[in-house]
């Protein structure tokens, strides 16, 4: 259907690092960690997300996010949720945020869709090098100061999300979600475990400067819009 609203939406395009590695039932089981993340993620996020992850070329995905704000909290909720949901594997994923209007999307998948936002989170992705695993860009005053402030933020925190370990993303999994880290050590981990080690894993995670770093950027993006 064709968008009435010019409002600006965030669009994840990503793709699973290094997948070609992944065969048989290897691969069905990153399917079904796929699976479980898209799950996860619209139970996480609510009406913030309001199409289901579309996975397609096998190891492509696309995902809308209704409001901006939100899109890097939700872009590092998929690498954490990944990472829990594929164990040894440490399956990650390189993603690509791009903010602006969409034209139009049917009702059949995201990845149909077209706009502002597809076209420069599209471009993000196939420009990024080896070394980059998520990157941010605005389909409007994309050159802008506040552009530019935003994806070295992403980019930032990208470093952090590189080396997190199976345990530092299900701990980062529960702090995205707003959850105490005595929530997380009961919620999170079967069977629980202790509050202290839940700060050590989102120490060693990077979780502090991370946190900053979202709400550096969805106040930006709340002022801006």
């Amino acid at each position: 259907m064709a968008s009435d609203q010019r409002a600006p939406c965030a669009i994840i395009t990503g793709d699973i690092v290094d997948s070609s590695r992944y065969t048989g039932a290897e691969r069905r089981r990153l399917h079904a960690a796929m699976a479980r993340v898209a799950a996860d993620l619209q139970a996480w996020f609510g009406p913030a997300i309001p199409r289901p992850l579309d996975v397609y070329r096998g190891d492509g995905w696309q995902l809308l996010v209704r409001d901006p704000r939100l899109s890097l909290r939700v872009g590092l909720a998929f690498r954490a949720l990944l990472k829990t949901h594929t164990g040894e594997d440490r399956a990650d994923s390189r993603l690509a945020i791009g903010v602006g209007p969409i034209d139009f999307l049917p009702p059949e998948g995201v990845s149909a869709g077209d706009g502002p936002a597809f076209r420069v989170s599209g471009g993000l992705l196939q420009s990024m090098t080896r070394r980059e695993r998520m990157d941010f860009g605005l389909a409007e005053a994309s050159d802008s100061l506040l552009a530019r402030s935003l994806r070295v933020v992403v980019r930032l925190i990208d470093e952090w999300a590189w080396n997190w370990t199976v345990p530092q993303a299900r701990a980062v999994g529960g702090a995205l979600r707003g959850l105490t880290q005595q929530e997380i050590a009961a919620t999170c981990w079967q069977p629980a475990i202790t509050q202290q080690a839940v700060a050590q894993h989102l120490q060693r995670a990077g979780w502090h400067t991370i946190g900053e770093g979202l709400v550096y950027f969805e106040g930006v993006l709340e002022r801006s819009g």
